[in-house]
């Protein structure tokens, strides 16, 4: 209301008054363009998501179904990881779409903690959670 701006104009990028600036024009473009292009980062990130946790649910089912080499340790841990993996991704997925990723990838900005040492903190996280999920969901 204060700039006599309407919310299809802000939308669309662009005023249906001729009398607007071509700056204040270029200026509503490129907003259009940045939130375009972050919601893009978003939906691919949370598709990349869902095909890891998708193969990793069917390498599961596999493993669980089939009981084939469960005998075998190597397969076991192959197939709980792969559970697991699961529950991270469903964890992750509502962290991405709340934002709640995008207030620590900007709060990093802010530290100096090497990016490895977060990676490795956030896996850790990541994993304790699952397990105690595993711990309390019965199978």
């Amino acid at each position: 209301e204060m700039f006599d701006v309407s919310v299809p104009e802000i939308i669309n990028g662009e005023r249906k008054n001729e009398n607007m600036s071509e700056e204040v024009k270029e200026t509503a473009q490129s907003l259009s363009v940045y939130a375009t292009s972050e919601k893009e980062g978003i939906v691919k990130e949370i598709r990349d998501l869902s095909l890891v946790g998708l193969v990793a649910l069917i390498i599961y089912f596999f493993f669980d179904i089939t009981k084939i080499g469960m005998e075998n340790e190597i397969v076991q841990n192959i197939s709980m990881y792969c559970q697991t993996l699961v529950y991270v991704v469903i964890l992750m997925i509502p962290m991405h779409t709340t934002g709640v990723l995008d207030k620590l990838r900007r709060s990093n900005k802010e530290c100096s903690i090497p990016k490895t040492v977060l990676c490795l903190a956030s896996l850790l996280v990541a994993v304790v959670v699952a397990v105690l999920i595993k711990l309390v969901l019965p199978n």
